[in-house]
């Protein structure tokens, strides 16, 4: 089996260039036609983006349990971080479960952390407590406190390599 790194680098890449095709073509027909399913099919493709990065983190979870024998995946591999001293790292592993807290379940205990968080490490759009839209009037904005968009999943993407990385330099046995 190939690396899962490998294998979501490739996912992300492969679904952001058919929803940059299709967000494209309803781009042109807008041009001509304001119909509202194309604004619905826009928004449709901003929600995608969502359920990819919450489907890719949680997977990632699935797998560091079961590659680290342990119950809980992301506990195991922060501690990992922490005594190996990257801390850069742990704050950004950190960052990015409170984002997908935050994604999954709303205002609660983790989009407070992340609004408290003055020295973000990861860079993305949080909504304010008050704050109804990241851009009014962008049309193919969703209900949501975290804007997923193309660079916050590669960043995303690009975190969690890393962390594979530092696991597997620090426990050669494991494969992620």
């Amino acid at each position: 089996m190939h690396s899962f790194s490998e294998l979501i680098l490739r996912s992300s890449t492969f679904l952001q260039n058919i929803l940059e095709e299709i967000e494209n073509k309803i781009l042109k027909e807008l041009e001509t036609n304001g119909s509202t399913i194309q604004v619905k099919n826009l928004q449709m493709i901003s929600l995608q983006k969502s359920f990819f990065f919450i489907g890719v983190f949680s997977y990632y979870e699935a797998l560091l349990q079961e590659r680290l024998d342990c119950k809980n995946g992301f506990e195991e591999a922060k501690s990992i971080l922490k005594e190996n001293s990257e801390n850069e790292l742990f704050e950004k592993f950190i960052e990015l479960q409170l984002i997908v807290n935050a994604l999954k379940h709303g205002k609660g205990r983790s989009y407070n952390q992340l609004l408290e968080k003055s020295d973000r490490k990861i860079n993305v759009k949080i909504k304010e407590i008050d704050e109804p839209f990241f851009d009014e009037g962008n049309i193919d904005e969703i209900s949501s406190l975290i804007e997923v968009n193309n660079e916050f999943i590669e960043q995303s993407i690009e975190i969690i390599n890393e962390i594979s990385l530092k696991i597997q330099k620090y426990r050669p046995e494991i494969f992620i």
